[in-house]
């Protein structure tokens, strides 16, 4: 794996504008409430620690790590020198696109990028129902870019974690995030697409790849740069993938000197290890989520929980009468309705009364 860092040393100072309030008394109090998102060095160390010592251990794949460290059948990164025309579904979080790459000599000349809305109710629905509306949506693109008549390779990301057992073959374990959708875990999901690809007259598409979107991140940071070797995703969840050595790999079995490895790291601390984090907040959080007890690293870091997590602060300061004058709004009863955008909205603004004003208004 990667050399590993001195955590310790690499830590930066950092500054956060501090809190002032007119009424010193609530100052303290808001103050103490917000300590418990305070890390210290010895905290950041410790959990540093533990990860690396997970990464480790998952090469062994013994049980002992919450790691998958997932095979992804990749064993290089681009050469720089790829031509042709590929398609690919990109089923992320949050959001869905198919998108139409052309490539000459290892440069884009060509790209085509359609998002597409999964209704909620797909996403919580069966899965021949959403792996229709793949189908559907990918046969509306062809006719749309006006390549319905080629035969076109297709890459699937399916940002959920699976068992990999080929480059085309990939089972789903669970699904995460917004995503609930019965009949497909424990089904291979590229089988699952070829098979409602085959319903559609005239779509003549040949799923070749099934990969993370840390997978497909990394690849195509190789493409930019031939040196790159970890890739990360910070978006509606969090992972990461990078290349590991398989002389490092106690069981591995085969003729290549590097694989890309998928690490899933959502799942750091369901087991606990991670606790000294975890604040009443984040047990709110997980308990209202659409799955419970598992994914907590992600529901620390997620984009899709942020807005939950500023949500439930919120209550706690109003209920115990220090901001808005202890009255919780009719909007603010519900957590979905502060949205994990104005966060985002509140550091863009040059003007920050400007946003929060904006907000508090939306709410």
């Amino acid at each position: 794996m990667p050399e590993l860092i001195n955590i310790g040393s690499a830590i930066k100072p950092h500054s956060i504008t501090p809190l002032k309030l007119s009424d010193p008394g609530k100052e303290k109090k808001i103050k103490e409430v917000l300590s418990c998102f305070e890390l210290s060095r010895d905290k950041i160390v410790s959990l540093a620690d533990l990860f690396s010592d997970l990464l480790v251990k998952g090469l062994r794949y013994d049980g002992t790590s919450p790691f998958n460290m997932q095979n992804t059948f990749i064993y290089q990164g681009l050469e720089g020198n790829e031509s042709g025309s590929f398609l690919a579904l990109d089923l992320g979080g949050t959001n869905y696109r198919v998108i139409l790459v052309e490539l000459k000599n290892g440069n884009i000349v060509r790209e085509e990028v359609s998002h597409y809305d999964v209704p909620e109710h797909l996403r919580v629905g069966s899965g021949a129902e959403l792996f229709d509306f793949f189908a559907k949506s990918l046969a509306d693109f062809t006719e749309k870019h006006g390549i319905s008549n080629k035969k076109l390779p297709l890459g699937f990301t399916f940002s959920f974690p699976t068992d990999q057992y080929a480059l085309d073959s990939a089972y789903l374990q669970k699904w995460a995030g917004k995503y609930n959708v019965s009949g497909v875990v424990g089904q291979d999901v590229v089988k699952l697409l070829n098979e409602a690809i085959s319903k559609i007259p005239g779509l003549d598409v040949s799923v070749v790849a099934v990969v993370n979107d840390t997978t497909g991140a990394l690849v195509r940071g190789s493409l930019i740069d031939s040196e790159t070797a970890i890739g990360l995703i910070l978006g509606t969840g969090s992972n990461a993938c990078y290349f590991e050595k398989t002389e490092n790999m106690p069981n591995w079995k085969g003729k290549h000197k590097e694989v890309m490895l998928n690490i899933e790291w959502g799942t750091f601390s369901d087991d606990g290890r991670a606790d000294i984090i975890k604040t009443k907040y984040d047990d709110l959080i997980d308990k209202q989520s659409l799955h419970p007890n598992l994914f907590t690293f992600e529901k620390f870091v997620g984009g899709e929980f942020f807005g939950k997590l500023v949500w439930a602060i919120l209550v706690d300061l109003i209920e115990q009468s220090l901001i808005f004058e202890g009255r919780l709004s009719e909007t603010l009863e519900n957590s979905d309705n502060f949205k994990s955008e104005y966060i985002s909205d509140i550091e863009e603004y040059v003007t920050l009364t400007v946003s929060l004003n904006i907000i508090i208004n939306d709410l």
